[in-house]
């Protein structure tokens, strides 16, 4: 449908520093994810501007510069040429995709620095920073190296450290030396623009509280916690030759600093696109329309300049409007007397390692695009960023979860179902689709994806939409191999047609839902179907930076009978696990894991919120085969009973399992516990587990406990959308059900419905550090479930005496 005033989306996305290439690590971070929102909402129909740029300024350039004896000018111009012919070949599409060394954005930046002077969110301090007394200069914080306070990696940067990602300040350093002469630097005094964060420290927290709620938990708690710290003034100038100059009488040997000039290219980028279009104000559509929402595309390490800094520098800009300063400053094209917008939403991804390590260009670590391009499709690179991008919690990079991403997902289950559909119809039927109907079966799960998929992806739930798609897929070969057409077509030929026909629609439906991930597969997916009239709104932006119809197409249009298909090919090429892969995967230094007790925090799925949950840490156990005062104190214990109690609890948890799990009357797993009891069977496995086995036969409420070290960041709790493989304890299940909701890491299930454990992280002799989840049902009061964790803590203290509770 076309939408007679569409909805605006503006798009801004992290920009990558010129001090080489990109790495897998943009890719992992924003690149892909952004281009596939972008087509999906140019796909709908909506007007999208989707800006980003090369960010030529700052240390890591001029670093590299004078590492290979360029000028920073030269360096930048180049490597920007190298990043724009790769995102040419991952087909990535801007509206526009600029340079942060254009005099538009130049003149943008100052516009803006000079308004926060004026309004007295600038002022000049004098501050220490270190200076190399050999070299006669003051050291910018990437010049200056130590070791990290926090995780004490000798080779940290005054600015971050590329281990453990804290950010610092070059005093913050142990130890530090100079970048250019090896020396100790000594700290000496200067004068600096500073920005008065503390003055706008109420606005951002009446913002933030008003918009976080749709941020990813790890992105809202992030920021909440650097609001609760209080907000700090930040030097807004550093002592450099090259970058912005500061436009103030006497500070022409100093720069805006990058932290403050790069994140204003989001709008020097929209402001340029107009004068492009041969219309200055358009950009104003974008950035001073309530409705246009704002969406900012970055990888983790960025986060606090995209929540906070950046809405400081637009909420202290925008006090302009309605004074004087209004017309004395005026923007590029600027004609509103309209406030400037605020992010709506920061989908930002966490890290991607290499080797135990954050990817960084600066230190040359990780794995560079080009090694990929040369191998591998670039479809297939953008699927796996977005199906193992990390959303939530950090990942490492793996050769064999590429490889499985093509092999197990892209050729096993869509490139399979594809293939056997349009073989099966090319020599059977001659290639053309045959006159029949779609049954409402394929049909409702057909348009139930497409919205699932749709709204996912509205919400920035990437990996959650590439697996809907994974679903039909499996959906589509299970439809295929139960109506067993290769059989039909010799005893029932109008069945093998009805069959054909609709797997033809759902390959017509792959064609669509595929194209935010994979456009240039999808496009030789529309050949072979003779679909090559339809209107690619992203095409468009190549050639002409604009859009110029707003068709909705996100939707599932029947490809009608009686078409002819040509001979179909692969569409993906199954690949090898090859010994060198095999070996750079076997040398990989695994994220550490165990004593990160912050790591294993819980995220709950919307529509599991009513479930009572409560989680505890204990540190430091010593857990050994039995203990005779336990066992004492168990027997007592186990005395108190109370049978009703316990049956009505288990009759409501029986109820919740069965609205989620195909397979019906599964027992909670404190009713479990007490059939072994019943039947003289009191399990007993070591110290610890035989602790909490107790409380949950008295109390009723589901105990699940993991051995921290073995667990892989943050855990979800979720409705599993696909049958999924899950050992239990004891191998008495090997799946878990699509449809029930599971507790999740990103290695896969660690426990099903009320806590039923998992293998891999069970608590045996040797665990030292455990994370306890407790669980009630739907009809119970979390403080029933709080009073049985206290239990547990107020015990775990009595007879692990060397152990510590960490809430």
């Amino acid at each position: 449908m076309d939408y007679p005033t569409p909805k605006k989306i503006f798009i801004g996305v992290s920009w990558p520093y010129v001090n080489g290439n990109i790495h897998l690590g943009h890719l992992a971070g924003q690149n892909v994810a952004c281009d596939v929102f972008a087509r999906y909402h140019r796909l709908r129909g909506h007007d999208v501007l989707m800006v980003s740029g090369s960010d030529s300024h700052g240390t890591p350039v001029i670093f590299k510069a004078e590492e290979l004896k360029m000028t920073p000018a030269d360096l930048a111009a180049k490597y920007h040429n190298e990043i724009v012919k790769t995102f040419e070949k991952l087909g990535f599409i801007y509206e526009n995709y600029t340079r942060t060394t254009t005099d538009n954005h130049k003149a943008v930046v100052q516009n803006i620095f000079l308004v926060l002077k004026e309004l007295g969110y600038l002022e000049v301090r004098e501050s220490e920073q270190y200076y190399d007394s050999k070299v006669k200069r003051f050291l910018p914080d990437r010049y200056v190296r130590g070791t990290c306070p926090n995780c004490k990696e000798p080779n940290a940067r005054g600015d971050e450290c590329p281990q453990c990602g804290a950010f610092l300040n070059p005093t913050d350093l142990i130890d530090p030396y100079s970048t250019l002469s090896d020396s100790t630097p000594k700290l000496k005094k200067t004068k600096h623009f500073y920005m008065t964060l503390e003055k706008l420290e109420g606005d951002i927290s009446k913002y933030v509280r008003a918009n976080n709620r749709r941020w990813r938990k790890w992105v809202r708690e992030f920021t909440k916690g650097w609001v609760k710290q209080g907000l700090e003034a930040r030097a807004v100038t550093r002592d450099l030759t090259f970058g912005v100059k500061v436009p103030v009488e006497g500070w022409e040997d100093k720069v805006i600093y990058v932290w403050i000039e790069a994140v204003v290219g989001y709008l020097s980028a929209a402001i340029e696109w107009a004068a492009n279009q041969k219309n200055p104000a358009l950009w104003e559509e974008f950035w001073k329309n309530p409705e246009c929402e704002h969406y900012y595309f970055i990888a983790g390490g960025n986060v606090p300049f995209h929540t906070i800094m950046w809405p400081a520098e637009l909420l202290a800009y925008n006090k302009k409007y309605g004074t004087e300063l209004e017309k004395k400053y005026l923007l590029p094209g600027e004609s509103a007397s309209k406030p400037l917008n605020l992010p709506f939403d920061v989908p930002a991804n966490k890290m991607l390692f290499f080797k135990g390590k954050k990817m960084s260009k600066g230190d040359g670590t990780g794995i560079g695009i080009d090694q990929l391009l040369q191998k591998y499709d670039p479809d297939l690179i953008r699927y796996f960023f977005v199906r193992y991008g990390p959303e939530n919690h950090d990942r490492e990079y793996i050769w064999r979860d590429f490889i499985d991403a093509n092999n197990n997902e892209l050729v096993a289950n869509i490139g399979n179902f594809i293939n056997r559909s349009l073989t099966f119809l090319h020599t059977k039927f001659n290639g053309i689709v045959p006159d029949n109907e779609l049954e409402p079966e394929v049909k409702d799960k057909i348009n139930e994806t497409f919205s699932l998929v749709g709204q996912s992806l509205e919400k920035s739930e990437f990996i959650k939409a590439a697996e809907l798609i994974l679903e039909l897929g499996h959906f589509a070969n299970k439809y295929f191999n139960d109506r067993q057409p290769w059989i039909t077509i010799k005893s029932e030929k109008s069945a093998a047609e009805k069959t054909i026909y609709n797997t033809i629609q759902l390959v017509n439906s792959f064609r669509v839902l595929l194209k935010p991930f994979t456009p240039n597969t999808v496009k030789r997916l529309g050949e072979i179907l003779g679909v090559t009239d339809d209107y690619d709104p992203t095409e468009e932006v190549r050639t002409k930076g604009r859009v110029s119809k707003y068709i909705d197409q996100w939707y599932f249009n029947k490809l009608p009978s009686g078409i002819k298909i040509k001979t179909p090919t692969i569409l993906f090429e199954k690949l090898e696990y090859t010994d060198d892969l095999k070996a750079v995967d076997g040398s990989l230094e695994q994220p550490k894991r165990g004593n990160n007790f912050n790591a294993a925090n819980l995220v709950v799925a919307p529509e599991l919120n009513a479930l009572p949950i409560v989680t505890t840490k204990f540190k430091g156990l010593k857990v050994s085969r039995s203990n005779k005062n336990l066992n004492t104190w168990i027997e007592e214990y186990l005395k108190i009973v109370n049978p009703k109690q316990l049956k009505d609890i288990d009759d409501k948890y029986m109820k919740l399992h069965d609205q989620y799990s195909k397979v019906k009357g599964i027992p909670s797993s404190s009713a479990g516990l007490r059939e072994n009891f019943a039947k003289g069977k009191q399990v007993k496995v070591n110290t610890f587990v035989d602790l909490y086995n107790a409380i949950s036969y008295v109390t009723g409420i589901s105990f699940g406990a993991h051995d921290i070290d073995k667990l892989d960041d943050q855990i979800q709790l979720d409705v599993l959308k696909e049958k999924t493989q899950y050992e239990a304890i004891g191998k008495i299940e090997t799946y878990a059900e699509s449809g029930e909701y599971a507790y999740i890491d990103s290695t896969g299930i660690v426990c099903r419905l009320d806590v039923k454990q998992g293998e891999r992280t069970k608590v045996t002799t040797k665990t030292k550090n455990v994370y306890i989840i407790a669980q009630g049902h739907d009809k119970m009061k979390k403080e029933e479930v709080e009073k049985a964790v206290k239990l547990l803590e107020e015990n775990v203290v009595k007879f692990f005496p060397d152990s510590e509770i960490v809430r």
